[in-house]
């Protein structure tokens, strides 16, 4: 890209370096996330790029008429601030052109456009959230601007453009004599003729500089702490109506330039603290693992399986039982009782078994049922007969109620008779099932008990 730079231009570039320079050597108060901000000098850092449009003499003289753009690049430097006001410092350039073409003028040019300057910009934020997502704010500012506009009136061999009445561009005026030997030619779209050198459509003189007063609407797009997109609308009203070299002015419309520039921007927040800290490195004395035998470590088995315990998903499997690849008990019929401890080994799949892999049945279930009721009743009755009054040894072996020989093994004191305390201890016998007796030996030595 070609800028014309003048004194100015490089005058405006050192002021706004040197108060950069100025601005980051020297601490000042910190504006946005309080819990990113950490009193540090540096700034926000911006940079973007956008579309430039013309609005002046020729092409587009207003918003009613397509938009002919080009492209454009700025640099943004953003000082902190406590308040919502900010002020930043922008660099922007890039090219504006404009094409007309018509029965009364055929127009064009190009111009490379360079503007910096101040601006001073207010952002709606809700102090109550410092971490507001979509933040709006406005702008205002003012910039030096410098230009050299360009036109294309030959093409690359040199042959001058005629625009004739028939619509076609030829090498010969419509008007000459020789017009018939014209030849046609096309546009290179080259921008090869200074303006302001050659003094086309006898312009004269004209200054390559202005002042710029940009206006600025957008939205600021937070993505973290440190990071944030701008999206905005710049309108620049210029002090000059020669952004365009005057070749479309006339004395009647003599309009100041305008640029409208739409661009989104990248800033980085260099004084922002991370919103996710670093994580800290700790470090650690690697010599303590110099008498670590890995090998033994590999190869450890713990429950002698056959498997190390790295690979091993049940480190608890009994000696000599088989396991699989990954330590587990073998389970033949896969009902989720290991083949050691399964009572039955070939359960039907999917068929619902008890702790030891039987199967459970509807006659199984109402017998545990039965069973279970029964135990829980002669719970209760031993726990009655506990607080029953001891039998009377006397009466008892003075009568004829004499201890049958197949009870006497319930009477631990020998004494002929059955306490309470023994027949609680033959009920908790009988429902663990260690009870040497029969269902309906159980029942004649309860009758006998209360028969005392």
């Amino acid at each position: 890209m070609k800028i014309a730079f003048n004194k100015f231009t490089l005058v405006s570039i050192c002021c706004c370096f040197l108060f950069t320079v100025n601005t980051i050597a020297v601490p000042f108060p910190l504006q946005g996330d309080s819990s990113n901000s950490i009193g540090s000098k540096l700034p926000v850092i911006g940079i973007g790029y956008g579309a430039m449009t013309f609005i002046g003499s020729v092409g587009n003289t207003g918003f009613n008429q397509p938009f002919l753009y080009r492209g454009g690049l700025q640099l943004d430097v953003q000082l902190h601030s406590k308040t919502n006001y900010e002020v930043f410092f922008n660099l922007l350039a890039g090219k504006v052109y404009g094409e007309e073409k018509s029965a009364t003028r055929n127009l064009n040019f190009m111009s490379n456009v360079l503007m910096e300057g101040i601006n001073l910009r207010y952002s709606f934020n809700n102090r109550k959230n410092p971490k507001q997502t979509l933040t709006p704010f406005v702008s205002l500012g003012v910039n030096i601007l410098t230009f050299n506009p360009y036109t294309d009136l030959k093409d690359a061999n040199g042959n001058t453009y005629y625009y004739w009445n028939d619509g076609t561009i030829r090498n010969m005026a419509e008007t000459g004599s020789d017009a018939a030997q014209s030849k046609i030619l096309h546009r290179d779209y080259t921008y090869e003729t200074n303006i302001h050198d050659a003094n086309v459509d006898s312009v004269g003189s004209f200054k390559e500089y202005a002042l710029a007063f940009p206006l600025s609407v957008g939205v600021k797009f937070r993505i973290s702490g440190r990071v944030s997109l701008y999206f905005t609308e710049t309108y620049h009203f210029t002090t000059t109506h020669y952004i365009d070299g005057g070749i479309g002015n006339s004395s009647a419309n003599l309009i100041n330039d305008k640029i409208l520039y739409s661009s989104v921007s990248f800033h980085y927040d260099l004084s922002a603290q991370r919103e996710t800290p670093k994580p800290v490195r700790v470090h650690v004395d690697q010599s303590i693992y110099n008498d670590v035998n890995y090998n033994e470590l590999q190869n450890a088995d713990g429950d002698g399986d056959g498997v190390p315990d790295f690979l091993d998903e049940d480190n608890s499997t009994p000696p000599g039982v088989k396991v699989d690849a990954h330590g587990r008990a073998i389970d033949t019929d896969g009902d989720g009782v290991p083949d050691y401890r399964d009572k039955e080994l070939n359960s039907a799949p999917g068929a619902l078994v008890d702790e030891y892999g039987v199967t459970i049945t509807d006659s199984t279930q109402e017998a545990k049922y039965l069973r279970d009721s029964m135990d829980l009743e002669l719970t209760k009755l031993a726990e009655r007969i506990r607080t029953k009054n001891e039998p009377d040894a006397a009466n008892v072996n003075g009568g004829k109620n004499q201890l049958p020989d197949e009870f006497k093994i319930v009477d631990s004191d020998h004494d002929g008779v059955i306490s309470a305390d023994e027949i609680a201890k033959a009920i908790e016998f009988y429902t663990t099932g260690k009870s040497p007796f029969t269902k309906v030996q159980f029942y004649r030595l309860i009758d006998y008990f209360f028969s005392q």
